[in-house]
């Protein structure tokens, strides 16, 4: 019994090395069902414009990013932010119709967005 559990679990670290290993499990329309059909996976690649994506948010820009707080459907946030920060001003950008919050000390007044401004750090 010690053997043949050895031997499986040898032959489970092979399948996951060919599996995860880039030289050897291209996932292209051809292959696709043969490696879902082993077992499921998540591919993660990162390309340079997210890495340069990222860095505008580190240098402040923002992100819309569903989920990322809460759950899409709750609009608890949403309302919270929505009655804190109002009154609410035309955007500074020329291309924007939407209204914003555009005085950085009624931002920090607002218990909420530091909340946010908490989680996301």
């Amino acid at each position: 019994a010690g053997a043949a559990s050895a031997a499986a679990k040898a032959l489970g670290a092979q399948f996951a090395k060919e599996l995860f290993c880039p030289r050897y499990a291209f996932l292209s329309h051809e292959t696709r069902f043969d490696i879902s059909s082993i077992a499921q996976t998540t591919c993660v690649q990162t390309t340079k414009k997210l890495h340069r994506d990222f860095a505008k948010i580190a240098g402040g820009s923002a992100v819309y990013w569903p989920g990322c707080v809460c759950p899409p459907e709750d609009l608890s946030l949403f309302h919270a932010l929505h009655a804190e920060l109002s009154p609410w001003e035309a955007s500074p950008y020329r291309r924007s119709r939407h209204p914003a919050c555009v005085e950085e000390h009624r931002l920090l007044a607002s218990e909420t967005y530091r909340r946010v401004v908490a989680v996301l750090r």
